[in-house]
């Protein structure tokens, strides 16, 4: 039981993952267009999600202002991922950069 609701949550922070990737691209900012969701991780319970942006290519300095782009758009990117898979709840976001 345990092993099937790990399953469900690895196949779900995945779909984010790529549905999240997605949504970014919609933005119509070419600064935030070019980013790569890494992963996404769920807290227990699905209601708060920490979404990892590779920070690769992303200059130290320009990152603040990325991820404050990223917090105002996260409205947008949740109704997208509401409306493409037709769900009723998304967790809240929080947008990090993965230097791993």
């Amino acid at each position: 039981m345990k092993d099937e609701r790990q399953i469900k949550k690895l196949r779900y922070e995945s779909l984010l993952t790529e549905l999240i990737g997605q949504a970014i691209g919609q933005l119509g900012n070419e600064t935030l267009n070019v980013l790569r969701v890494s992963r996404v991780e769920c807290a227990r319970g699905k209601d708060n999600a920490t979404v990892y942006i590779d920070g690769s290519d992303v200059e130290q300095k320009g990152r603040n202002e990325i991820l404050k782009n990223l917090k105002i758009s996260s409205g947008f990117i949740v109704k997208y991922c509401l409306a493409i898979e037709e769900w009723y709840k998304m967790p809240k976001l929080a947008f990090m950069f993965d230097d791993s």
